[in-house]
């Protein structure tokens, strides 16, 4: 099996958005799958997608990420979805796709990698410590979104 590592084009979006949705149904979570192919497709300048491809050029792997800042340590990159089509698992796809972001980081002088793992998923927890990650279970994550941010109101001038 070939695989290639690349950045996606607008070609490989279809896919990529499919894996997505793939990965909320992986995670038991499709209430919470808002974004439409369409708004995806519109904000590809809001965020980067690197694509393992097979010989056939099937997208078999993504790792959605943009690039942010973190007052503490400068530079970063955010990982937000990494996901291996249950065909292509353990065959090398998943440790490709997170060195070619490891990679991007260094390139693009970043000083972290951030990302979620579900506290439950212990093979990902396992992969990522792999890499050096440390696994931090002190914070939580907080949404504002939907219905509450839009209808939320302030007389704060910005």
């Amino acid at each position: 099996m070939k695989i290639r590592i690349q950045e996606a084009d607008e070609n490989h979006l279809d896919q990529v958005f499919d894996l997505l949705w793939g990965l909320a149904v992986h995670h038991k979570m499709e209430h919470k799958f808002l974004i439409t192919k369409d708004q995806f497709i519109k904000e590809r300048d809001q965020y980067g997608c690197l694509v393992a491809l097979s010989e056939n050029q099937k997208v078999v792997g993504i790792a959605t990420y943009f690039f942010t800042y973190h007052t503490w340590v400068g530079r970063s990159i955010y990982l937000d979805d990494f996901f291996v089509l249950k065909s292509h698992r353990k065959q090398g796809v998943g440790s490709m796709l997170f060195e070619a972001l490891i990679k991007l980081a260094q390139e693009k002088g970043c000083h972290r990698i951030r990302w979620q793992v579900a506290e439950w998923n212990t093979k990902a927890i396992a992969f990522y410590e792999r890499y050096g990650a440390k696994i931090e279970m002190e914070e939580r994550s907080c949404n504002l979104e939907g219905k509450a941010l839009m209808e939320w109101q302030s007389d704060v001038k910005i």
